[in-house]
């Protein structure tokens, strides 16, 4: 079994990688559509999910669940790696480790004790950062920085409360306490006992009105680290960081969110505090509440917790568009690695109607045993040992790639496997598939949106996703009613205009010893 294409962000559908073994029967399927009727007031998010906008422009979608006597919680912030500017990437990423260091009041055993020694380290940190982009980093006043810093840190640790804001969610029941970042969003999420809702909303505000840039360059150096390791033990995570610097050439879909190496090296608390205020403000943010909760009564904290905080106010500006691509691009890395490939080919994002022809595109030829390319080239041609697509990458805000990942099976090339994938494209281009191969695809589609809305996170995660990239939580409804409307002539000539040489970037892993 090989690798998956790593996958931060939450899409409308991940990459999936299918083993021989995956398949869903007809048996599952029905007790998984029972299931979604039997949720309460129906399957249909639609008058069930209740929406408000503070004064201040947080939006609120509060979704009441019988059950359980947990709610789960997520904020999410409208800001990714595509809003960040050239030179200064990594930035949100960087911010989400931030958030978790506290406040003035979590976190420290003694803020005002600890406060001059941040101000120290900040002045220390930014004149260091500002010697090593001279190109003086090893210079005497370098060094004697350096040792400096190192001291300060030391003596900022006797105030520091590690991982204080986990520990007092988990002495109060909370589960799942995370975040991630992904091109078009950052979340924070937690699900607590219907009665700690409160607490969550006494933490969440303070980290949204005062969070404390506490051991930021100790952070930053983790980042670093985080990257290091991950461009050198993984070789799927660099070819996608090759892919995208590849296929987007001025869009900043290009940027890894984890940020290019010499950002990461000078990113300042400054600017990470400018960033702060520009997009973690209440109206940039959405939170979700799944589970055991009268609206009421939330809407009624949140306005108590959230309230006072003043909004941002920013304006967001249109990102100049990707240029057409007009010629066919291939980037080669050699690695002591087995070999893979990787197509990509740029597509609109939602609400596109080629968008959702590509969403079935993406069922016919890779969601589950019976799929095209698995049946195909895997267990019949038996040229790949896996193999996955994803419409919709690296994010959805912007117009984005439709991706191909490939294992070749032992004894086939990189290129033996792109042939491969080229051929099934072309051949679903040129012959519609069959009215009863759409229908069975977009029924399995509609069963893995029903499985997304029977866990509280599920439903929290799709609320939030929704609301933040396409505008309004209803598309997650919208969608599988579209899907139900494409035409076997609709999916051939998507493919035929998409998936065209002029359009494809592909990224291949040779094998330093020779492929095969």
């Amino acid at each position: 079994m090989g690798k998956v294409l790593p996958q931060r962000d939450h899409e409308k559908r991940g990459l999936r990688k299918v083993p021989i073994r995956y398949s869903k029967s007809l048996i599952l399927l029905f007790f998984l559509l029972l299931s979604a009727t039997c949720l309460a007031s129906g399957g249909s998010l639609e008058g069930r999910v209740v929406e408000h906008t503070l004064k201040n422009g947080m939006h609120l979608l509060m979704l009441p669940r019988t059950g359980a006597p947990v709610v789960t919680l997520q904020i999410t912030f409208k800001v990714g790696s595509v809003d960040e500017v050239e030179g200064k990437t990594g930035m949100a990423h960087l911010f989400e480790h931030m958030l978790f260091k506290g406040t003035t009041t979590l976190g420290t055993s003694d803020w005002e004790a600890e406060r001059p020694i941040i101000e120290e380290i900040e002045a220390v940190g930014e004149e260091l950062d500002a010697l090593r982009a001279a190109g003086e980093g090893e210079s005497e006043r370098s060094r004697a920085l350096l040792e400096e810093l190192a001291k300060l840190q030391e003596s900022e640790r006797r105030y520091i409360v590690k991982d204080e804001i986990d520990a007092i969610y988990s002495r109060n029941g909370g589960t799942g306490f995370n975040a991630f970042t992904t091109p078009d969003m950052t979340s924070y999420i937690v699900s607590l006992p219907a009665g700690r809702v409160e607490l969550w909303a006494s933490i969440e505000s303070a980290r949204m009105r005062d969070p404390v840039l506490r051991e930021f360059y100790v952070e930053r150096d983790v980042v670093k680290e985080e990257r290091r390791q991950r461009r050198e033990g993984e070789p799927v995570a660099r070819m996608m960081e090759e892919l995208k610097a590849a296929a987007f050439t001025t869009h900043p879909y290009r940027n890894p969110v984890i940020g290019w190496p010499g950002d990461l090296d000078t990113l300042s608390v400054k600017d990470t505090r400018a960033f702060y205020k520009k997009y973690y403000g209440p109206d940039n943010a959405v939170v979700t509440a799944v589970g055991d909760i009268n609206p009421d009564d939330f809407i009624a904290l949140c306005e108590r917790y959230f309230g006072p905080i003043p909004s941002s106010g920013f304006r967001r500006y249109p990102l100049p568009s990707e240029p057409k691509q007009t010629e066919a691009r291939r980037v080669e890395l050699k690695l002591d690695a087995e070999p893979i490939a990787i197509l990509a080919y740029h597509k609109p994002t939602l609400p596109h109607r080629d968008d959702y022809v590509l969403d079935v595109v993406d069922g016919i030829l890779s969601y589950g045993r019976s799929s095209r390319l698995v049946r195909s080239l895997v267990e019949e041609k038996k040229v790949l040992t896996s193999v996955s697509t994803q419409n919709g990458s690296p994010g959805a805000r912007y117009d984005n790639l439709f991706l191909l990942y490939a294992e070749p099976a032992p004894g086939v090339t990189a290129d033996e496997a792109l042939k491969a994938l080229r051929e099934e494209l072309a051949l679903l281009a040129a012959i519609p598939p069959t009215r009863e191969e759409l229908e069975r695809v977009v029924r399995k589609m509609e069963a893995d949106m029903v499985r997304s809305l029977l866990s509280d996170g599920g439903l929290s995660r799709r609320l939030s996703y929704f609301q933040t990239v396409a505008g309004d939580w209803r598309y997650a409804e919208e969608n599988p009613r579209i899907l139900k409307t494409v035409t076997p002539e609709e999916v051939s000539a998507v493919c035929a205009k998409y998936f065209a040489p002029e359009n494809e970037t592909a990224v291949l892993l040779i094998p330093t010893g020779g492929e095969g």
